[in-house]
């Protein structure tokens, strides 16, 4: 989350505009650009022949797939939730898979996953839930994510280190780059967390280049409202620290998110007709992919996370079987998914602007 973000008065702009409907263009552009260089390295690959792979797939195990990927969105909500709630901002599970949806689609279709959070904090403004409730949730629910990758990595070295093996030498090098980056930012997340003094001043010096470079207008009226949000900010903080029940619920929430997105490539390797003996190595492969295309700076890892599962499962079966694997379990778990988010987000948006249009 953006640190201008933390007094609430930076994610007032609505998170459906020009800007938004520009980067929804470019992923486009991207996901075409990368569904052209998988399917183009694969020989004899033909999409009559992909439809015929997904008429013989198993309804139920596509259906397992589906519900899989919706419960990765419910479980984020149910999380983000669990943690407003502890605050004294009860909100319906609907509430929260507009929060998820916004968070997701947005993460998918920024470079960095930079709109994720200030869209999520948008919804919930909103609703009723004060900036600094809003931050403070949202962040916890970050680390509780990040740390949630961090031990899905550790289970699958664990658990299947052969599977890492698999992997060409540049996809294990960004698999590492990855556990180290996840690492670093659990790390930073904490310090902003219980270092206020540290978050204002990262604020603090973000309105002084502003002012200096004349884009900020009343410098001195912005730093009081900020001293003003950090404390509310802090106070929040300080009451999220004694409700550990709470922070354990929201992990497990994040860790079922993951481990239910990762579920859908599962799924869709038995609905291929995958080895039912084989099936954790299917979901190791997609586990370690998320480790390594997680930090890239590319809108939802378009390109990265496809040729990182096709390095992965290429050695697992033949080249057009990964390629319709690789194809199916990203249509499912990621273009469906931000589907699903983008009509939610809108359907959002318009039934908030209508009741205040209605005031």
């Amino acid at each position: 989350m953006n640190p201008r973000d933390c007094g609430g008065r930076g994610v007032q702009a609505a998170p459906v505009g020009r800007r938004q409907a520009i980067w929804s263009l470019l992923f486009l552009v991207i996901v075409a650009a990368s569904v052209w260089a998988v399917t183009s390295q694969v020989r004899g690959f033909s999409f009559e022949g992909f439809m015929e792979c997904v008429r013989e797939a198993s309804v139920l195990w596509l259906a397992l797939a589906v519900a899989c990927m919706l419960l990765h969105v419910f479980s984020e909500g149910a999380a983000i939730l669990q943690i407003c709630k502890s605050f004294g901002y009860p909100r319906r599970a609907s509430d929260g898979f507009a929060y998820a949806s916004a968070d997701i689609y947005f993460s998918a279709i920024t470079p960095s996953a930079t709109g994720g959070q200030p869209a999520s904090a948008f919804f919930m403004m909103r609703d009723g839930i004060p900036g600094p409730v809003s931050t403070v949730a949202l962040l916890v629910n970050l680390i509780m994510y990040t740390l949630s990758i961090v031990v899905i990595g550790a289970f699958c070295f664990a658990v299947r280190p052969g599977v890492y093996a698999m992997f060409s030498p540049l996809a294990r090098g960004m698999i590492l780059a990855g556990c180290a980056v996840q690492l670093g930012l659990a790390t930073m997340f904490l310090l902003l967390l219980r270092e206020h003094r540290l978050l204002h001043r990262i604020c603090d010096g973000a309105l002084g280049l502003l002012a200096r470079l004349r884009l900020l207008r009343r410098p001195q009226a912005r730093r009081e409202r900020l001293r003003q949000a950090i404390e509310e900010y802090q106070g929040h903080v300080c009451m999220m620290a004694g409700q550990r029940s709470v922070l354990v619920r929201a992990f497990l929430l994040n860790l079922l998110q993951r481990v239910s997105l990762i579920g859908v490539t599962m799924c869709t390797f038995r609905a291929l007709g995958g080895a039912g003996a084989r099936m954790l190595d299917a979901w190791a492969v997609q586990g370690f992919s998320v480790l390594g295309y997680n930090f890239v700076p590319i809108p939802g890892a378009v390109g990265v996370a496809d040729l990182m599962l096709m390095d992965g499962f290429g050695q697992m079966m033949s080249e057009q079987g990964a390629a319709h694997l690789e194809l199916l379990s990203r249509t499912l778990s990621f273009y469906s998914c931000i589907l699903i988010c983008g009509v939610t987000v809108l359907l959002k948006y318009l039934s908030a602007r209508a009741r205040r249009d209605n005031r």
